[in-house]
Formats: structure tokens, sequence, C-alpha cells
């Protein structure tokens, strides 16, 4: 049931506008006796008749003596410090009323004290406490925060002055030296100069207000009654007749229906509904036919339109004789031909979900049928005839929404003849399907309130109402410590399909996302509520403040709220409070149900409930109902369109797949970009601040590895045309257009290889050909990663001046890079792809050896390969696998992985002595050390010094490490050098040969 609880008061000490009896002016209080040591022991009473109190509202509930100083001194805006608070104990069964409670007194009050007394001395004062049944939403004890509001109190307040004025009040004084009024004095409001003061004794005190005068009882066992506002009691008209329980109805709605006061928004000729009810409500009372009274009463409250006016037929149930035509009355809602329709953004209402052997699929409807008729009338006849929901919608959207379900919605046991065209079909065919009960699909539930995950690095909660307050609060603060924890970026709060229920939960889950420094101000609205004294609605202010618990970490991050036109009441107006105040977007297909309101219920002849509207919040910038009749509007709306509906039926979730899609938005919004080299420095574009660059600086990656951009210098062939050389480099590349920078024309390319999205952007500057390179895993991220990293580093790409006008390298200086090759056998040490970067724990067990014949010999862990390579001094490279040894390696092997990859190497480079061997297509680039680096070291002397474990490598090694040539040669008889050693060498391969 649909709640947006009354005893939202109860959070401002049930502010009420009260109306104390005549005050009676004094001159002297009667003494109070001093004798005892006062009251040591509250015991006391609680009641309740509004039945959302047990029902929603309370499932931990909790007594306690709550430190009233502040309020006292006519402070709203702030919680009280629960420094002095005394929790105490209830003694019966709470959730029937009344209920009993005791609490114990400490033999010295440890509350805020307040100087009272009205006279000019400056005096210590008095502790003042209000007794109060709570629900501990914030899990502390004591009780903190928002979870200090009453849900029933030992007092009122009046709205208007917060004057108390009626009720009882423990008080606590440290001396005989302190007073507190007896009376309201002449003028008739309390805590003001002309009170009469009562001196107090030392110890507890309970004041009791009532007529305008206040009495004191220092009692050891004192008596203290805690009720509800009398504007959240039940209206019961269950003992009056049908007819004259209808005319009291009315005339009681005429009169305490909020909207009555706000023209355009639910506007109701209460006259003219009368008169046209009235009529099947005598009927009903001549048949004593209550289950025909109450369904007349289902269809007035259907033409009001209201979320919050509906009936409750289920009390009902109880009655054998009742509840048959009670079913009979509402069998459309109950029955169907076991197909769904929706309406989609271009005005066509489709078939989607259709059951398996229902009439919908023996007829032939699949998905994407457009229904163009049902029963002779066309889709807007069809939609404009009268229906009895099974449900109140609150704006025209959802009305509508319904409405097209109710299109094919039929008693079991009605024909309907309904026109269709298939999908790609311009033919308009009929059938006619016999209704039969509607079988609800079967879902798997959680029995828990509230439950959250963690999915793709994004948090995610969702519950389906402000129910069970207690355990879902606690599981809420749970979900706000993990995600803090986990520094988790940002947050999804699903609510679709959320009924509403207690404002307690609502702004408890609310506290824990605004920080004390920056809180959440309820002041963008004001109350507007119903005084029973006085027959008047109020208008006033809220004051409070909400902000997390103390010792608790708010949760700061982003946040998206998922709704749908099932979201009411409680849910709506959490929703508004988060949009309102730009701590969320809401994203969703359609607006919230309109609920904007807080709900009672009035018991009705036979027991069933009609439930009203009795209170609403007004937004202080439209001076009108915040949300009612229109809904919380998404920031984000998701289209119904065919795709997205078929994506359902697929298992997936659009609107959830858009909140991510937001939250991923938000963060690449944020991030800051500095200008960073590539191409040894010969390049510089735009980089996002804390990538981390690759070893050689031809890559940066983001620190969650999903994103690598990089930018290289085309060197592997002499064309100059972007289309034929990515034509040549990638076959099956796709070109996607063309982007127009101040430095000239980029061509856009696109490629999806083993899971990896790339796209390439190509221009030739000064016969020099650039392709920079941005690449992902994640397919979603593809749209993203284009607009904010992309196409900043296109922008900002430019070639630096000392590139432009460098000079080769004279011929006789240059290193022949593909002879440099076989200058060691070379270990692989560490490797990095656009989805990871991982260093080698052991080198020595993964090698390459560039023989100076073309061949290669590979050590791959506990394997053996051999092949051939090509290498020129422009730094390209290939290499072909041939054969290997097919030992099963220890787990953890990275055997195959080295040799597969080691066969697709396009490029090779020298930075520092290190060897870098680059795949295609971006596929990853590895890193070598000389097998000289991990040699023993030598002493002075000559002699070998022990090297780490790991850095060793044996002499039979260190023979392969180089073409060895003939330098010298020594014997018994002669000793000659060399004139031309380069004609004579020895090269000592790795496999003995």
């Amino acid at each position: 049931m649909k709640l947006h609880t009354l005893l939202i008061v109860a959070l401002l000490a049930l502010a009420l506008n009260f109306i104390p009896a005549t005050a009676h002016a004094q001159d002297a209080c009667p003494a109070i006796p001093a004798d005892g040591p006062g009251v040591q022991r509250i015991d006391g009473q609680g009641s309740y008749s509004f039945w959302g109190i047990p029902a929603i509202i309370v499932d931990q509930p909790v007594v306690a003596m709550v430190d009233d100083s502040l309020a006292a001194q006519g402070v709203q805006a702030a919680f009280p410090d629960p420094h002095g608070q005394v929790l105490g104990m209830i003694t019966s069964d709470f959730f029937t009323s009344p209920f009993s409670f005791t609490i114990n007194l400490p033999a010295e009050g440890l509350g805020a004290q307040v100087d009272v007394d009205q006279d000019s001395a400056a005096d210590a004062g008095v502790q003042i406490y209000q007794v109060g049944l709570a629900q501990n939403l914030l899990n502390t004890v004591p009780l903190v925060g928002i979870a200090q509001g009453a849900v029933l109190a030992s007092y009122y307040r009046d709205a208007v002055t917060n004057a108390i004025v009626a009720g009882a009040l423990v008080l606590y004084a440290p001396d005989d030296q302190q007073g507190f009024p007896c009376g309201y004095g002449a003028d008739g409001e309390l805590f003001t100069a002309d009170d009469p003061i009562a001196a107090l004794p030392q110890g507890f005190t309970v004041a009791h207000i009532a007529d305008g005068a206040i009495t004191f009882d220092r009692s050891p066992v004192a008596s203290v009654e805690i009720f509800e506002s009398p504007s959240g009691a039940n209206p019961d008209f269950s003992d009056q007749g049908i007819v004259e329980s209808f005319n009291t109805l009315i005339d009681f709605l005429r009169e305490r229906y909020v909207f009555n006061n706000f023209e355009g928004v639910n506007d109701v000729d209460w006259d003219a509904l009368y008169d046209t009810y009235l009529p099947r409500v005598e009927a009903a009372e001549a048949q004593q036919n209550v289950a025909e009274y109450a369904l007349t009463l289902l269809d007035l409250a259907h033409d009001i339109g209201d979320a919050h006016v509906g009936v409750n037929l289920n009390p009902l149930a109880a009655d054998p004789e009742v509840l048959p035509l009670v079913l009979e009355g509402v069998a459309r809602s109950r029955g169907g031909i076991g197909a769904d329709l929706v309406e989609l953004d271009d005005g066509r209402i489709i078939v989607t979900d259709v059951r398996p052997e229902s009439p919908a699929a023996a007829a032939g409807l699949t998905f994407g049928a457009q229904i163009v008729g049902v029963d002779g009338l066309s889709i807007d006849e069809a939609l404009a005839q009268p229906v009895r929901f099974g449900a109140f919608p609150g704006t025209t959207e959802s009305k509508r929404a319904l409405a097209v379900q109710y299109l094919v919605k039929q008693p079991a046991g009605t024909d309907l003849e309904i026109a269709y065209q298939l999908p790609d079909s311009s033919e308009v065919m009929t059938t006619t399907v016999t209704a039969v009960p509607a079988i609800a699909a079967k879902t798997e539930s959680s029995a828990m309130p509230m439950e959250y995950r963690l999915m793709d690095g994004i948090g995610y909660v969702t519950w389906k109402g402000f129910e069970r307050t207690g355990i879902a609060t606690h599981i809420f603060a749970d979900f706000i410590k993990v995600m803090g924890q986990q520094q988790i970026p940002g947050i999804i709060i699903d609510v679709r399909g959320n009924g509403g229920g207690s404002a307690l939960m609502e702004f408890a889950v609310l506290s824990y996302l605004f920080s004390p420094e920056n809180p959440l101000s309820l002041s963008i609205a004001d109350r507007y509520s119903y005084n029973p004294l006085t027959n008047e609605f109020v208008r006033d202010s809220y004051t409070m403040q909400l902000s997390a618990p103390p010792t608790t970490q708010p949760y700061l991050g982003d946040v998206v709220v998922l709704v749908n036109q099932h979201c009411v009441s409680a849910c709506e107006f959490m929703s508004y409070w988060l949009q309102a105040s730009g701590r969320a977007t809401i994203v969703g297909q359609y607006t919230t149900e309109g609920g904007g309101g807080n709900v009672n219920a009035i018991t009705m002849p036979g027991g069933f409930i009609f439930n009203y509207t009795a209170g609403t919040d007004i937004d202080n910038e439209t001076d009108m109902p915040t949300f009612q009749a229109v809904g919380v509007v998404p920031d984000v709306r998701v289209p119904v369109t065919e795709e997205t509906e078929q994506r359902k039926l697929d298992g997936g979730d659009p609107v959830l797949d858009a909140g991510i899609d937001h939250l991923r938005r938000l963060a690449f919004e944020r991030l800051g970009h500095e200008p960073t080299t590539f191409v040894s420095g010969a390049v510089t574009s735009a980089v996002p601040t804390g990538w981390q660059p690759n070893a050689d600086g031809s890559a940066y990656t983001s620190p969650d590895e999903p994103i690598t951009l990089s930018i290289i210098a085309w060197t592997e062939s002499d064309e100059t045309d972007p289309d034929a050389i990515m034509a040549g480099a990638y076959p099956e590349i796709e070109k996607g257009g063309e982007i127009e920078t101040e430095l000239g024309t980029w061509s856009i390319y696109g490629s999806e290889i083993n899971g990896t999205f790339n796209l390439y952007s190509v221009i030739v500057i000064e016969g020099q050909p650039y392709i920079v390179t941005a690449s992902t895993n994640d397919e979603r991220l593809v749209a993203l990663m284009t607009e904010f990293i992309l196409a900043p580093a296109l922008h900002d790409f430019s070639v630096t001046e000392s590139a432009a006008s460098a000079q080769a390298v004279p011929a006789g200086e240059r290193v022949t890079l593909a002879i440099e090759l076989t200058t060691n056998p070379w270990l692989w040490t560490s490797f990095t792809d656009p989805v990871e970067q991982f260093d080698l724990e052991t080198p020595e067990n993964y090698s390459i050896t560039f023989n100076t014949d073309g061949t290669v010999n590979i050590k791959a862990d506990c394997n053996n390969a051999s092949g051939s390579y090509t290498a020129d001094d422009n730094g390209s490279l290939s290499i072909e696998i041939g054969p290997m040894t097919r030992a099963m390696c220890p787990p953890g092997s990275r055997s195959d992985e080295f040799v597969q990859n080691l066969g697709a190497v396009a490029n090779f480079f020298f930075e520092n002595g290190i060897l870098y061997l680059d795949m295609m297509a971006d596929g990853g680039t590895f890193q070598l050390a000389s097998a000289l680096e991990h040699m023993p070291a030598t002493d002075t002397e000559g002699t070998a010094t022990e090297a780490p474990a790991g850095e060793r490598v044996t002499l039979a090694i260190e023979l392969t490490t180089n073409p060895w040539l003939w330098t010298s040669f020594t014997d018994p008889v002669e000793q000659f050098d060399l004139e031309t050693p380069e004609n004579y060498s020895i090269t000592f391969n790795t496999d003995g040969t």
C-alpha cells in the first residue's frame, strides 16, 4: 500500500497547529513538595490508531527520554545532543495498542541545561526531556539525528508558535535553586517574561501540561503517556449505515482532501461526484450489499485520479459471502490473453511478452505485432472507454500506460476481437481470442527488504518499499560503508516499482548522501497539513537539515536514481529531494506515479478502507504541490522503442544500462587533460591526468586499465594514403569518417579484434603518417572514449619543431638494428597490452635468441621452440614459429602465451639497452632484457661473486650471448693476432649447434 506517512510531522516533535485552552494567569505557583529524591522511574502507556505505525513505520520500536532543551529555546533546525538520552523498555506487545513501557532514570541527568525561570540572574537552569517512541533508523546507541524524531510523543507543539501546549515533560534540576513555569502567564505563551515560576526541588520531576496550567509530579514512579497526533488518527465510519457513511465521507472529503486548495491539481466537483454515485450507494444499501458499495467507491476513487485516493478491498476477503461479489466486480483485472502491450514513443502499441501456450500465442501474436483495434473499436476509441483498474494511476502518462495494458484484459471466458499487423507487414489481420485467468509471471524475489551489490565498478542498491524500516536502513548503512571502503565512484539507487512507505526511512536514506558541511536542507519546500482543532489547512516551513550520522562517513560520489511509473509516494519524495537539491540524476522511461501527498485511511462499513490524501508539500519556487499529478520527471529519458523492449525480453535492462552510462559520462566529464609527448618526443598530444605510460612512452593507460591511448609514426611501409595504410595493416577494417582539426584532416577507422575495440585516427604531416589509437575491451565505453579521450588527443595533436627539422644520422655512425638483435639472448621481463600489464617473476624461464643465420631459438618455460625471423634496419620484424615441444608446464605458466604472441610481432626497437617487440594491431608490447644483465657479477680480482637468486645465468648460457670473433691465438710455439677478425666467427646456439 502506498504511504508517505502522516507522521512526517513527528520528525519535528509532532509539530501541529494546536490551540491551547484558555491560559490561566497566575501570580504564584503552588509549592512543589521537596521530600524524597524525586521521580526514579517512569511507567507509561503508548497508544495509536493510525494503521501505518505498526504496519510500515515501526518494526524496531525504541522508547527513549530525549533531550528537548533546543526545542525549549525555539531551535528546531538542529537535532538534540544525545548525551543525556535515556533508553527505556517496552513491557508489552507494541503491535497491539495500547502498549506499556518503563524508563529507569539515572541518579543524575546529563542533558543540556536551560535557564527558563525568567529572572535576570544567570542560573544553571534545568534539563528538559521529551518521552517518545522512535525507530532506530540509523543503527546507533543512543539514538542520533533523524532517529530521535518521535513517532509517538509525550506532548504536542503549536506548529505556528512552536509552543508546548499539551502533554508531559520530564525535568531535572541539579539543585534546589532552579525554576520552571507553572503556567503560561497573561500572554498565553510558555517561556516568556510573564510566566509564573515554580521552584523545582533537586532531582527529576514530571511536568503535566493541560488546560493552560502546569502541574508537577515527584512520585518515585510517575506516569507519562505517549500518543499520536490527532491528525494522524484513522477516521472510522464503520458503525454507520451505507448511505450515512457515504454522506459522511463526502462531507469529510469536502473539508479534508488537501488538493481542494490548489486549482488545477486533482480538481474535484464534490456535488457532481455525490450526485453521480448516490443512486448506486442507495441501491447497495437497499440490498445490504457491502461489496457493491465498496466497488462504487472504487469507481469514485478512479474519477478523482489521485494515486493516494483508493479503496483497499482486502478486509472484505474474510467474508465468504462478500468475497465472490468483490472478485466478480474486479474480474477484468484478473483476466487476459497472456500477452503484454506497450505504447512506443512513435505512438504504436505493440505486443511484447507473449506467454507460451497462451491464447495470444495460439492466435499467432508475436513480439512487435501492432494492435490497431479491439472489439471493432479503433485504438483511440478503445482507450477512451471507462475502465475499473486494479490500481490507482496518478498521472495522465501513468493512466494511459495502464489503459494500454487493459486493452487485452477481460474477465476469463470473454471473447475479444483483436485487429493487428504483424511486424514488417501492412496487412491488418483480425483474430478472436478468449480471455483466461491471468497468471502472474514467476520471478525470484528476496525475503530481504533491501539488497545491494557491485557491478562493473558501480554500486547498486534496490528495495521495493519503504517498509521494515529498521532492518532496511541498517542494510543501506552497510551499503554506504562498503561503497566508501572500496572507493566506488558512483552508485545507482533502483526504486522502480517502489510503492512508498515511511517518511522516516526516506529521510534516513537521504541523510547518508550528505555531509554535515553540505547537508540537505528541506527548506526548498513547505509542509501543508490540516489542523482538526481549527478546521483549516496550515502551511509551515521545514527547518530540518539532513546529513550522515556522527562517526559515519557519508557517500559523496555520483548518484543515479532509476524510476518508473510505479515509484510512488515516499519513493517519489526521496527522488524529488535528490533531484531538487542537485544531488542525483533521475533516469527512467516514465515519470513517477505522481502521488505527492500524505495518505490517511478511513474505515468504512464492512471493514474496507478508503484512502485519501491528507497533506502535501509545496515547492517554494512554484508555490504548488511538489509533483502531485505530474510525477518526478526523469533528467535522462530512456526511449521506449522496439529495441529497448526486445532487450528486456532478452534479459537486458536498458534503464539500468542508461544509468551506468550516465555515471560513466560524469566520470569522463571530470577528466583533466595534460600535454604529453609520444614518439620519442616528436609528437605532443593530450592525455588524461594520472594515466600511466608504458615502458617506451608510446601508449598511456587509464588507472583501472579499460582504455589505452597510443600514438606512433607509421614506418612499416612507404604509403602516405591513410586508406591504403590501414587497408594494408588491417584488411577487415572499416572507415567511419573524417574529423577536421587545425592541423588537418584525420581519417577515422574502427575494428574489433579478440574483444578489444579499437579506434584508429590517421593523419599525414609533411609526408609522415601518424596513427592515434584508442582501445578498450568494454564496448559500452566506445562512445565515451571517442568523445573524451580520442577527440581531445586529435585536437591537441602537434609535431614538435625539433622532430620536423631532424637530420639523418651519417651513414658511418648508424647502428644496424637487425645486427643488434643478435647480440644477446633476450629474457622476457614484462608485457603490456590494452587490457593488462604484468611483470615476469622468472625472466630466465622465457628467452629468445636471434641467430645471425635468420633462425630463432625460444625457451618458453618447460618447452623449447625454434623458427625463423626477418628484420630490417627500419625496425620491422616478423617471427615464424617452427617446431615446439609440448610438455605440461606448472600452473601459472605463460609458455603458450609467450610463443603465440611472438608470432604476432611486427616491430622492434631499442631504448636504454632494452629490446621492445610490438605486436600487430596494438596487440601488446614485449619488454626484454639482455641476458648479460642477469649474469653473476665479478669483484676487482676477477672472482665471480654470488648474484642474487633469480639473476644467475650459467656459463653455458653465457656462450650463447654473442657471435664470437676470433681476435688472437696462442700455443706453445707461437702467438699471433688476426688482422680481419670479422672474417672468422663462431656462434653458440642455445639448441647445442
